[in-house]
């Protein structure tokens, strides 16, 4: 089987690194090429022996952090479309919201049918393409994708394995980590990006910890990552380093195998990839969501944690940042209870998130999909209208929203600024300006 996968960014962040995992794991079998945009993890994609074509992916149009669709997204479904018949692909697999679109346009035009997985998120910000079979990581996602954009349950399909314990762990990390380590420290490590709603969560773990760093000179809170406010970050790491007198926090900046420097941590605290890649060493791992504290996982948490993909969405109110402090004051005093929790972690994984199982049910979607003809023409047409729709949705939004008028409405509190009630006023403005005119 001839699979082509596509990715928006080859950029650092958990979804390309399981993108990448589950690309791996696949060739095993099949012939497995990995269409994406630029990004920091490029070179790494070929290392992994997987055949790597580089794509304009106008992911940044409109000043949006990653863009569903563009004026310019024309010219990737070109592409893609080109690449779709000179590797002789069997099936495309999107593997996340900009590729998805891009991947079910080039299906109207060729019949090569298309899945896509989306990793992360409570939710798509706009519809996904609706005639192909989707691949989740959560029932949470299961859940609003059939009743809020009213999917058919069996087109909506949960695989969460996306860690692979055969892979042969490297002995060394990116060439941008600057790694002070002080063997006789305590690590509380976190891995994360600089950028968006993230920024909370780093800013609560600051808070919970300043206290903890504070009283135990022989703990050191090391920050992996790196994003649009890392400058922000960084200041309010000196200031915390200045008032304690130490250097308790440090920044690394990005790393390319973020995951090896785990293994040096005591306390990994993250959501989502970057949680497993804690559990996948044995450590103790807590959830830090958008909200704060979430949970350590563990027996009694970790169902709940489990539906909303470890994100931390379990919890929508804020948490006291002491709940957080009190759970590492555990951890670092009961060596018994962290070595539970570590050890349940890591069970956990291999029996549930292993991503050798997960590639079975893949194939088994593949299969299923490739033994039917070619997508039908009538779905082609139905498939069409439904994007070209959304398109226009997408690109009208992102026009409003990028002037300095959409700026402003988007930022009123206690409102729901959409497209249809922008539009209606537009519409409004524009009979008013022509009966004028007349």
């Amino acid at each position: 089987m001839k699979i082509l996968v596509l990715i928006g960014r080859a950029g650092i962040g958990g979804h390309v690194i399981s993108t990448l995992t589950i690309a791996s794991a696949l060739l095993a079998k099949h012939k497995v090429v990995l269409a994406a945009g630029k990004g920091k993890l490029s070179d790494e994609i070929e290392k992994r022996g997987i055949k790597y074509i580089e794509i304009p992916f106008f992911i940044e149009a409109f000043n949006q952090e990653y863009a569903y669709f563009s004026f310019f997204s024309w010219i990737t479904i070109k592409r893609v479309m080109e690449i779709v018949k000179k590797e002789e692909i069997n099936i495309i697999h999107a593997f996340d919201a900009p590729a998805s679109f891009v991947a079910n346009f080039v299906t109207v035009f060729t019949g090569i049918p298309t899945v896509t997985t989306i990793c992360g998120g409570p939710g798509p910000v706009y519809p996904l393409p609706i005639f192909q079979k989707l691949i989740v990581f959560s029932k949470e996602y299961k859940k609003v994708m059939i009743d809020k954009f009213k999917w058919d349950k069996k087109d909506v399909v949960i695989i969460k394995n996306r860690i692979n314990f055969k892979e042969e762990v490297k002995n060394e990390v990116g060439q941008t980590c600057n790694f002070p380590f002080i063997p006789q420290h305590k690590n509380i490590m976190m891995v994360t990006r600089f950028s968006g709603e993230k920024i909370k969560a780093i800013e609560y773990v600051f808070k919970a910890v300043e206290g903890i760093l504070n009283l135990r000179s022989d703990i050191t809170l090391i920050l992996i990552g790196n994003g649009q406010f890392y400058e922000k970050i960084n200041i309010l790491t000196k200031e915390i380093n200045n008032k304690i007198g130490r250097k308790g926090i440090i920044l690394t900046g990005d790393v390319i195998n973020a995951n090896l420097l785990l293994k040096y941590g005591d306390i990994v605290i993250g959501v989502g990839r970057s949680a497993f890649e804690g559990m996948f060493w044995g450590k103790p791992t807590i959830i830090v969501g958008e909200n704060g504290f979430a949970g350590v996982i563990e027996e009694k948490t970790v169902e709940e944690l489990e539906y909303y993909n470890f994100s931390g969405r379990n919890v929508d109110v804020s948490v006291d940042c002491k709940e957080l402090e009190k759970v590492i004051w555990k951890i670092l005093e009961d060596e018994q209870y962290a070595l539970k929790i570590g050890r349940f972690g890591r069970e956990y994984l291999e029996q549930e998130i292993d991503v050798v199982q997960g590639i079975e049910k893949i194939e088994k979607i593949y299969e299923n999909i490739l033994s039917m003809e070619k997508v039908s023409l009538k779905v082609r047409i139905k498939s069409f209208s439904f994007l070209i729709w959304n398109v226009i949705r997408i690109l009208v939004d992102y026009i409003i929203f990028s002037m300095m008028i959409g700026k402003i409405l988007a930022k009123i509190k206690g409102k729901i600024v959409t497209t249809q009630l922008l539009l209606f006023w537009t519409y409004l403005l524009l009979l008013f300006c022509h009966s004028e005119l007349l």
